[in-house]
């Protein structure tokens, strides 16, 4: 009875190991998992200056698309509305990777 206890059961000749015995195991790799996303470098900040020369990029690819695309109309696309949500999701962007996106139109 006693070595049953310890030893776990046995299925089709195997050994299951009992959950005792697992807990361990599972226990370092759900902290090593925490851990290593804490230790993973950060992001850091958008600064005055990045977010300046992103909005000048964006004012820049405003001013060539309004002088210079040959349907003056857009093709029935409110340019302005465009622009004006590109430039409120860059003022509310925390880092370089969230405001980049938008010169692309994402």
């Amino acid at each position: 009875m006693l070595d049953s206890l310890t030893k776990g059961t046995t299925l089709n000749g195997r050994q299951i190991p009992r959950v005792k015995n697992l807990f361990m195991p599972l226990l370092l790799i759900s902290l090593l998992l925490s851990l290593a996303n804490r230790l993973m470098p950060q992001e850091d900040s958008i600064t005055p200056s990045v977010r300046g020369v992103l909005e000048g990029m964006l004012n820049g690819v405003k001013s060539d698309l309004e002088n210079g695309y040959y349907d003056s109309t857009f093709h029935g696309i409110d340019v302005e509305a465009r622009f004006n949500e590109a430039q409120d999701r860059l003022k509310a962007a925390t880092t370089y990777i969230q405001g980049s996106p938008l010169l692309r139109g994402r």
